[in-house]
């Protein structure tokens, strides 16, 4: 069994805090005197406690709503600085790849320009075989030439 006081306790129902309460007037024209007695806050003090209260409350929804636009332009400031960061990135890549690029070009054109002095060479070369051939071939058909001469001195010779 319980105890009298405590049935009655758990048939007591409690006034919610909201706004559903009552409205009835707290304090009357004898509040000053009782709060001076007995230490309680004047009518004025609560008041002025509530307004305090009430600018607070405000306040506070203004720094929320101003820290959720300071989140949502920090987070598009960091998305940003990821696109950035990305396409710094991809920019490096490609130019990695340009680099690449770039020196199997210039190892193209090195090979290119060493071909085209080994040509210059073998065409050098071959000028002067060419000159040194001429020359040859000059003394060759001068030699019928020489023969005749050296047999027209002979029989000159032998003919005196």
């Amino acid at each position: 069994m319980q105890s009298p006081i405590l049935e009655s306790f758990q048939n007591v129902q409690l006034l919610p805090s909201s706004s559903q309460t009552l409205k009835r007037r707290k304090r009357n024209w004898l509040s000053d005197a009782f709060s001076d007695l007995t230490g309680l806050a004047t009518k004025e003090s609560v008041d002025t406690i509530e307004a305090n209260k009430n600018k607070i409350r405000e306040a506070e929804e203004r720094t929320q709503k101003e820290l959720v636009v300071v989140l949502t332009k920090t987070n598009e400031i960091v998305k940003n600085m990821d696109e950035q960061a990305s396409k710094l990135s991809k920019l490096y890549e490609d130019e990695q790849y340009v680099k690449l690029a770039l020196k199997n070009v210039l190892r193209d054109e090195q090979d290119a320009l060493l071909q085209l002095s080994q040509l210059l060479t073998a065409i050098e070369i071959n000028k002067d075989v060419a000159t040194e051939f001429m020359a040859f071939s000059t003394t060759l058909n001068l030699i019928p030439h020489m023969l005749n001469e050296i047999a027209e001195s002979l029989l000159s010779i032998t003919s005196q």
